[in-house]
């Protein structure tokens, strides 16, 4: 089971959402790193495998307890993960559920297509 994080204990702020017309000409193909959010694709990568695992529970048609069982942890933390609560995990953790319920994840290094340094994960359904 994580471990509890001392920051997560503070309630959060969101941050404002303005939309100030003209002021931002850039475009994203990341929306956390269009709000300014910090490790946006480590967030989006993360978002991935957390919709991975909410998906492969649906078609296993377990209970968030069978499932916490299956992939080691309690049942308030997949709740979290289902729900995108995500900050207490880290992507090996991740990686290690989807195994748990029977999915192999597989990483691809290539060179860069457009943006040097991105962070990419793909769901591959069936």
């Amino acid at each position: 089971m994580r471990q509890p994080d001392p920051e997560s204990a503070a309630p959060r702020v969101p941050k404002p959402c303005v939309f100030t017309p003209g002021a931002r000409e850039e475009t994203h193909t990341n929306i956390l790193a269009a709000l300014g959010l910090p490790d946006p694709d480590l967030c989006q990568t993360k978002a991935t495998l957390s919709i991975a695992i909410e998906q492969r529970i649906q078609q296993l048609r377990l209970t968030q307890v069978q499932a916490a069982e299956r992939m080691g942890l309690g049942q308030p933390d997949v709740s979290d993960i289902v729900r995108g609560r995500l900050d207490g995990f880290s992507l090996d953790c991740l990686v290690r559920c989807l195994n748990a319920l029977g999915q192999d994840v597989e990483i691809v290094i290539h060179p860069p297509k457009d943006t040097p340094g991105e962070v990419r994960a793909t769901w591959l359904s069936g």
